[in-house]
């Protein structure tokens, strides 16, 4: 049996499909890619690169959406950015173009902010922690390889209520037109539950199992 390779595309739906395309693709980073007219028997369709080997297809319907928030109470899917830089300045891009967004909160090997699209559509946009070497002390530590990606102000990623193109995110709750695959998988020690020293130095710790998050 061969061996997956990824998410191939995730289906959404909007009434709107010029605004939502240029929503993606002005404040989230998504590339056009394809586009399809409306046919007679096919409702109107575009697909945009959203990083990697991924896809959205975006389906036109003459009705709106369902928005509401997956078991958890996040948006159930969502995009990934490479650094917390690159976070920062799209979640500063949506707010400047005056769309709903969230703060940025720090979970235990990610950073994530929610946005809301044009048709109200919960995206979680996230980018990953870099790994931390042990500290001298014990416990985990900042590592050289987080100096370019730690926050320049510790405030805005210290526990905020909770978008870039690098690619689709874990977790899998949609609207209801039609989910293609799952999510991909993280590296296996991070699918482990993550206990780790909060490294801002706080001293408090964070179980991803029993908050049930990433």
């Amino acid at each position: 049996m061969p061996d997956l390779c990824g998410i191939n595309h995730l289906t959404v739906s909007t009434s709107d499909l010029d605004r939502l395309v240029t929503y993606y693709e002005e404040l989230l980073g998504a590339r056009l890619a394809f586009e399809r007219a409306a046919t007679s028997t096919d409702p109107r369709v575009a697909v945009v690169d959203v990083g990697g080997d991924d896809h959205l297809m975006i389906v036109e319907t003459a009705t709106a959406p369902r928005t509401d928030l997956d078991p958890l109470g996040r948006a159930g899917w969502g995009l990934r950015v490479g650094t917390y830089a690159q976070l920062r300045e799209v979640r500063e891009r949506v707010l400047r173009a005056g769309w709903p967004v969230g703060e940025i909160e720090t979970l235990p090997t990610q950073w994530t902010v929610t946005v809301r699209d044009p048709d109200g559509r919960p995206v979680d946009v996230r980018a990953h922690r870099p790994r931390t070497a042990p500290s001298p002390t014990g416990g985990r530590g900042v590592g050289a390889e987080d100096a370019d990606a730690l926050p320049g102000d510790l405030a805005e990623v210290g526990g905020g209520a909770g978008a870039g193109r690098h690619g689709l995110m874990h977790d899998v709750v949609v609207d209801d037109v039609a989910l293609a695959a799952a999510f991909v998988a993280f590296p296996a020690d991070e699918a482990l539950v993550v206990q780790e020293r909060d490294r801002l130095g706080d001293g408090r710790r964070a179980d991803a199992e029993a908050r049930g998050e990433f």
